[in-house]
């Protein structure tokens, strides 16, 4: 075979890599898009497009118009082995947020996470509205896609922090930058909530990891809230108030759980942390002991004028006593008070319903609704997933009393039953597509991220 054919045969191989990558993209999104009728991921599918067809159809023209002249035969095949490994990132970036959208057409996981993208969207755009309707300046980003992960607990990925299972994988460091760059926030939501989805509570508090930072440029409400916790602790008289800024992040994203669910926000916190009374008091590295994290929650709550001792005596948790209660008390005071970064304060920001929470109450009647001792009506709004799933854990907190174990399941299978179609049914009409989710920033994606992938990815990178 002669040294031109060689090389031709080459560069066809590595073309038709990329032809086919794309195919499956283009074919994909397009599918999705076509399903997806309310426009609830048009915006993530939109810059998924960008992020993954751009850059391959740009590497095709570098291979076409860079080696067809070529008659250096080594040069054209390390050329090609350079472009199927910046096509094997994109795959590879891909798939794993093909993987996370798929889950709504797997038969057990799609009526879960067709809720949980209800909840989700509750939490997120309400604060946004508020946000904007005192700064217009401000756009409303991606909500968060919420996917279903073998974990126990909950966790937030962030915008500009790669998901640990793809940034982990070969150390490599042109996937973490590739994803830095690519603004598809996501919540991993643990396995329970399928069988369990009164636990998209959990969701409040994720939702509130990805206000914090999105909220305002620059991680600007980061930063003030970790300063606004360590005043407080030193406030307080805590001995080591620096270690309170390391916990602010868990504190902020604990407040918000608080106002968007109430009282199952302690309850779920108390699921997840509940152990032997010494480990109570045992801080880890980004969250504080378990009791300081329950008084904090349980002082918020308190502000709001909701009891939740329902949530706590039954697990034997006794919050009387705390060392840090100074400290607590002052971080309440100041939280509740604090503007956040001109986007608060909390109550105003969130949306807080006092009404919806008070006895005899909104929550109350979806959660009789719920348990079918009243007709479950919901009315389409904004703030009916959230309302519902606080409902829920209300409802399910009965179940859980219920001493017979076969009334006890057959009672979840039902709760479950008329939780999750009720969270569909109090959609708020309209789209969620890119006129309400600005996404800053992608203009000059896809150009942005093929240039990343030339840079990070030369020729003499080894293979």
């Amino acid at each position: 075979m002669s040294g031109d054919l060689l090389r031709q045969v080459r560069i066809e191989q590595s073309c038709r890599r990329l032809d086919r990558l794309r195919a499956t993209a283009d074919e994909w999104i397009a599918q999705r898009h076509n399903e997806d009728v309310t426009g609830q991921y048009a915006t993530q599918l939109d810059v998924l497009r960008t992020a993954v067809v751009g850059p391959l159809a740009e590497l095709r023209t570098i291979i076409t118009d860079g080696l067809s002249a070529s008659g250096d035969t080594g040069g054209v095949y390390a050329a090609c082995r350079t472009s199927d490994t910046r096509a094997e990132l994109v795959r590879r970036v891909l798939t794993y947020y093909q993987d996370k959208l798929d889950q709504r057409h797997d038969k057990s996981l799609g009526p879960v996470l067709r809720a949980a993208d209800e909840v989700v969207w509750s939490c997120w755009a309400e604060p946004f509205r508020n946000a904007i309707y005192r700064d217009p300046a401000i756009m409303m980003p991606p909500a968060p896609l919420p996917y279903i992960e073998s974990r126990y607990s909950p966790e937030a990925v962030l915008r500009d922090d790669p998901p640990a299972d793809l940034a982990a994988e070969h150390n490599d460091p042109v996937l973490i930058r590739y994803l830095e760059r690519l603004p598809i926030p996501l919540i991993a939501l643990p396995e329970v909530c399928a069988d369990e989805p009164w636990w998209l509570a959990y969701a409040g508090h994720e939702v509130g990891h990805h206000l914090q930072h999105d909220l305002a440029d620059g991680w600007s409400l980061v930063k003030a809230f970790g300063d606004l916790a360590e005043a407080a602790a030193r406030a307080g008289g805590e001995a080591d108030p620096a270690r309170w800024r390391t916990w602010s992040a868990e504190i902020f994203a604990d407040i918000c759980s608080v106002f968007v669910m109430g009282p199952a926000a302690v309850y779920g916190i108390v699921q997840l942390e509940l152990d032997d009374a010494d480990k109570m008091l045992l801080a880890r590295k980004k969250y504080p002991p378990p009791l300081v994290r329950l008084g904090i929650m349980a002082a918020v709550a308190a502000r709001l004028g909701l009891a939740v001792t329902a949530e706590l005596e039954p697990a034997g948790v006794d919050l009387a006593g705390l060392p840090q209660a100074a400290a607590i008390a002052a971080l309440t005071d100041a939280a509740l008070t604090d503007p956040l970064s001109g986007r608060g304060p909390f109550g105003s920001l969130l949306g807080w319903d006092r009404a919806a929470f008070a006895p005899g109450g909104m929550i109350e009647v979806l959660r009789d609704g719920l348990r079918n001792r009243v007709p479950l009506r919901v009315r389409p709004r904004i703030a009916a997933a959230r309302l519902l799933t606080s409902a829920a854990v209300a409802a399910w907190q009965e179940v859980a009393r219920i001493p017979d174990p076969r009334q006890r399941e057959d009672s979840r299978n039902e709760l479950a039953g008329r939780f999750l179609p009720a969270v569909v049914a109090g959609r708020e009409e309209g789209t969620r597509a890119a006129g309400q989710q600005a996404v800053p920033g992608t203009a000059t994606l896809s150009g942005d991220l093929t240039r990343l992938l030339i840079e990070s990815i030369p020729e003499d990178r080894e293979t």
